[in-house]
């Protein structure tokens, strides 16, 4: 273990000087120690073993095993401290819910219930499991005992808490709230922001190494983001390019190297940046959020393979695999899907969301959308989202052809309303708008207060049709 250990790394504040296109490294004047352990103290023996070195051979080299096979999809999967369990989230009557499952997938238990969101849990090697909990429409940081008792709330207060992870010895936890990266006592005392991000670039997934010397966390924006590490004199250093949507890093039990997602691929890197390889094979897609197991050279993660029809969404399943496994074998391969299908996503399912949230990060990368101010501009499919300074979606636009350089939007519009609809159509439909305003141009356009509606017509003639319409969050 290294001499600097994690107590010397609490707390470390960085401000970080972001720029649109490059990240500058922090001077030494910027990494302030705010307070340290008079004595650190030792880790000891986690009697986690040293994992075999990872061969360098082709990645068709691996030993896979699907864990899940449900018609409910099932995300984020987190080891236990024995490696003997995994925790992950799926829905249940609606509602995400945390469970736990043995390794080979069997003995499958649920831990949390009733009509809130439960999900994104971290196992720590105390046995306690965080997860983030959406309590009176605020997400906060929750913690549980893996038999599913001892609920307690963290944190209060500050919307959009996520992402939690343990320190080695679990006495801190790490999270991401609003861009930034934060960590706090076990009992959700002390909360420090530790890294910064910005309206334009977020930090996000830190992962402690397995010595409490290191975080390696996300750093980036919608389109594309790095791994970085930050060390316990305040030191960053990229460990990845960003060249593709790098995220989810996490540890080897050794401290060696790190698994993380790319563009729906698995891959592994050594702890100094050398020795980049994909994990997943090629032409499998939709893999994401790995997690090494602490007592072997195993990696659990979900992939995708469908759709969930019950909810409407990408169906996911949790896998493990070897990276020490040698020659291609198999246990319950992976299913074929040629050609998965794809779940529609309406935008007006987005209100609320904040990148944090899977289906929207999908959603604008899968559209190649661009964000512009504080708005997520997706030009190429008709659909414009405004943000709250929280990041959260407040108001979806809809755009017919040509409309400020939009492609029409082709997917079902909001209130079976159709792009030919003229302004008598929509009044037939929908009744008198709350109001009737006056636009650029011989522009007109209406509200409906009590739908979140406004609609924008070509003209003021009664039979111009929809130029544009948008749908804002409930209040």
């Amino acid at each position: 273990m290294q001499t600097k250990s994690l107590y010397s790394f609490i707390f470390v504040i960085l401000a970080l000087g972001w720029a649109w296109s490059e990240f500058r490294t922090p001077s030494s004047a910027v990494a302030v120690a705010l307070a340290q352990q008079a004595t650190p103290t030792p880790l000891g023996d986690t009697g986690v073993a040293a994992p075999s070195p990872v061969p360098t051979t082709n990645q068709d080299d691996v030993l896979w095993q699907q864990l899940t096979d449900d018609k409910t999809a099932s995300f984020h999967p987190t080891w236990s401290p024995d490696g003997r369990r995994i925790a992950f989230h799926r829905r249940i009557d609606g509602w995400k819910h945390i469970f736990t499952m043995k390794a080979d997938g069997s003995d499958l238990k649920q831990l949390t219930t009733g009509e809130s969101a439960n999900f994104n849990p971290a196992w720590s090697r105390n046995n306690r499991i965080a997860f983030v909990c959406n309590r009176n429409q605020s997400e906060q940081i929750c913690v549980i005992n893996a038999d599913g008792s001892g609920f307690t709330q963290l944190t209060a207060g500050d919307r959009g808490n996520d992402q939690p992870t343990w320190s080695p010895d679990s006495r801190w936890l790490a999270f991401v709230r609003a861009c930034s990266i934060y960590i706090m006592d076990a009992d959700g005392a002390n909360v420090m922001q530790l890294v910064q991000g910005s309206e334009f670039r977020c930090s996000s997934w830190p992962a402690w190494s397995p010595d409490g010397a290191n975080i390696a966390f996300r750093y980036g924006s919608a389109s594309g983001g790095a791994i970085y590490v930050l060390d316990v004199d305040g030191n960053m250093r990229q460990l990845t390019d960003a060249a593709g949507n790098n995220r989810k890093p996490t540890w080897s039990p050794d401290g060696k190297q790190i698994a993380f997602e790319r563009d729906g691929q698995i891959f592994l890197i050594n702890a100094d940046g050398t020795g980049i390889r994909e994990l997943t094979p090629v032409g499998s897609t939709g893999n994401r959020y790995p997690d090494w197991s602490p007592k072997e050279n195993l990696i659990a993660f979900e992939r995708q393979t469908g759709s969930d029809l019950t909810y409407r969404d990408t169906l996911y399943q949790i896998y493990v695999v070897s990276v020490t496994a040698t020659g291609r074998q198999m246990i319950d391969p992976l299913p074929t899907v040629e050609a998965p299908v794809q779940p529609r996503i309406l935008p007006q399912s987005l209100l609320g969301k904040t990148f944090a949230d899977p289906e929207l990060a999908d959603y604008l990368l899968n559209n190649r959308c661009s964000l512009q101010g504080m708005h997520y501009v997706c030009k190429a499919i008709g659909v414009e989202l405004s943000l709250t300074t929280a990041q959260r979606v407040r108001t979806v636009f809809f755009y017919a052809e040509g409309a400020d350089g939009f492609k029409q939007y082709q997917d079902e519009l909001p209130y079976d309303l159709v792009w030919s609809d003229t302004r008598l159509d929509v009044e037939r439909k929908l009744g008198p708008p709350t109001s009737v305003n006056e636009g650029l141009g011989n522009q007109i356009w209406v509200s409906y207060d009590s739908l979140n509606l406004s609609i924008t017509y070509q003209s003021a003639d009664s039979t111009a049709q929809l130029r544009d319409l948008r749908v804002s969050q409930r209040r």
